[in-house]
């Protein structure tokens, strides 16, 4: 009973061994996204850093990342050693959009061989006034009449949103 007992302790011990020697890993490859939107010289734009799941090892490298807003590619880059595996840049956000899906596309084979396909989505809000709302509109001229006269006018439209000026100045 004895023998029998410890050989059944053996075989599932090595069961255990042989499952814990043939399991891999589990990684979590995935591209990271992360995304704001803002104003800049009157119009909406989004700004991204997209970041490898594993910087700085191998594993995380993949050759091409696309960037997707609402599911249209705007733009790729690649995760290597030497942009420390991530980059970063800007684009104009979709016209009339309030909010824009931001994603980051695995499409390339990652360093250690993963399949592509996976992503990471962020949603970010447009802002919905990015005119700067200042500018000036200004004319006027000087009239003299035959009894020598001197008639001068001239006008002034402030197009400020916040503090609206308009005058008009008849000397």
């Amino acid at each position: 009973m004895f023998r029998r007992t410890v050989w059944l302790f053996l075989v599932v011990t090595l069961a255990i061994c042989l499952q814990g020697i043939g399991a891999s890993t589990a990684s979590a490859h995935h591209p990271i996204i992360v995304a704001t939107a803002s104003c800049s010289n009157g119009a909406a734009i989004i700004s991204y850093t997209s970041t490898s799941w594993d910087p700085g090892f191998a594993d995380g490298v993949n050759p091409e990342i696309d960037i997707l807003f609402d599911g249209v590619k705007v733009d790729m880059g690649a995760y290597t050693f030497a942009d420390g595996f991530q980059f970063s840049n800007q684009k104009p956000a979709p016209a009339a959009a309030l909010s824009v899906d931001v994603e980051a596309l695995a499409v390339g084979i990652w360093g250690d061989g993963f399949d592509p396909g996976q992503s990471t989505v962020v949603t970010v809000t447009i802002p919905t006034d990015c005119s700067t709302g200042i500018g000036r509109f200004t004319g006027g001229g000087k009239q003299v009449d035959i009894s020598g006269l001197t008639i001068t006018k001239g006008f002034e439209v402030d197009c400020d949103l916040h503090e609206p000026s308009n005058n008009l100045e008849i000397n």
